[in-house]
């Protein structure tokens, strides 16, 4: 299986490091790697999208244009901040729902939200959701509005909470590796 990993705005795939190695390490037969958005924010900084940018205004032009990044093997996208959103949208924000493609097993949601552009409901895409209680950027509320959405639409999902703010810590890469090992 394929983990294609999304960092955050203003951020880049280097921030994103550590992440892949800790997962790469714990986690066997998957393919982990790292995109950048294609908004070129300057100094080596990316987006997914950006109010104003005429090529990708928002999560859905961005999920159109992850959704030609990923190849034909069973796949699962975990994104952080405004990476996680853009995962979000390519689990449950395509037509009618549907995900971006359909070899996408799962999302996993890092310190993110849920773009205005997507609607959570009925999806065969299992959910993981990472959050930290003391984020100052996006409200941890996030996270567990999006768990209790994700149960009543029969969504298989984990939230997880971590103390730290907004981030990736490292006591996320375990529940994580966990759930992706329950994907296979």
């Amino acid at each position: 299986m394929d983990l294609i990993l999304l960092h955050g705005f203003d951020a880049n795939p280097a921030d994103l490091a550590y992440v892949a190695e800790s997962l790469r390490s714990v986690v066997n037969g998957w393919a982990v790697r790292t995109v950048a958005g294609p908004v070129d924010l300057g100094g080596g900084r990316r987006a997914w999208w950006r109010d104003g940018d005429a090529s990708f205004p928002d999560a859905r032009h961005a999920m159109a244009w992850i959704g030609e990044q990923i190849g034909t093997a069973p796949a699962v996208i975990a994104g952080f901040s405004q990476g996680g959103a853009l995962a979000l949208a390519c689990g449950f924000g395509g037509e009618q729902g549907a995900p971006v493609r359909a070899n996408l097993r799962g999302v996993a949601c890092i310190g993110g939200f849920v773009p205005d552009e997507v609607v959570i409901g009925p999806s065969a895409v299992a959910l993981f959701v990472g959050h930290g209680v003391a984020d100052d950027v996006v409200d941890v509320f996030h996270a567990e509005s999006l768990g209790r959405v994700a149960t009543r639409h029969g969504v298989a999902n984990e939230v997880t909470l971590h103390d730290g703010g907004h981030e990736w810590p490292e006591s996320i890469i375990e529940p994580l590796a966990a759930w992706l090992s329950g994907l296979i």
